[in-house]
């Protein structure tokens, strides 16, 4: 009677540990990408913002290397560095020069959609420092990143979709890149609703 106790006991024990386990596992491995995939996939995001927002101080990063999977949104992403660069040059125009720009990535969440993809909720803060006063202004704004894991697994960028628009050039112009999906069009559309 105490032998089967015993083997009862260790078969429990067994049971309970391979059970916690066969758990762990599972949920890690539901849990989207490891952490040198999300410094892969943090490196990529912020060398994007980065080189986005130094077209603000010149025209070295107007032309990109296409960082997205598809030929339309590189193409967007060409679009807005050109815009940014006009902006620039209107301020400049104007006296306004910037002589520095850093970019602060915090990356709130990462969804795993499937096996192979994911989505990446970042908040970007980008600060300028305006060359004649030394002054630094900024903006932060809201991304979220769809990466989809390719056959060489490298994670690959498929779009930046902006959920606020970007300080680097007038607001008219930054809202066209935000993404149709975005709440700030909600709120902007409950402000006009109660102004009237």
């Amino acid at each position: 009677m105490k032998n089967i106790k015993k083997i009862l006991s260790f078969a429990l024990v067994a049971i309970m540990f391979f059970s916690s386990f066969s758990n762990t596992i599972y949920a890690s491995s539901n849990m989207g990408p490891g952490k040198p995939d999300e410094m892969e996939i943090r490196e990529k995001i912020d060398n994007l913002l980065r080189e986005r927002a130094s077209v603000m101080l010149s025209d070295e990063n107007i032309s990109c290397k296409n960082v997205f999977r598809s030929q339309r949104n590189f193409m967007i992403e060409q679009r807005q560095r050109v815009e940014i660069a006009e902006f620039r040059k209107k301020l400049e125009s104007v006296g306004e020069t910037y002589s520095k720009a850093r970019t602060i990535i915090d990356i709130n969440e990462v969804k795993k959609d499937s096996d192979s993809r994911v989505s990446v909720s970042v908040k970007e803060e980008t600060y300028l420092t305006i060359a004649e006063t030394g002054v630094e202004t900024g903006y932060d704004a809201r991304h979220e990143f769809v990466f989809e894991k390719g056959i060489n697994g490298e994670w690959n960028m498929i779009e930046d979709k902006q959920l606020d628009p970007t300080g680097l050039m007038p607001l008219y112009k930054a809202e066209e890149y935000v993404d149709p999906s975005s709440d700030i069009f909600e709120e902007i559309g409950e402000e006009l609703f109660v102004c009237f």
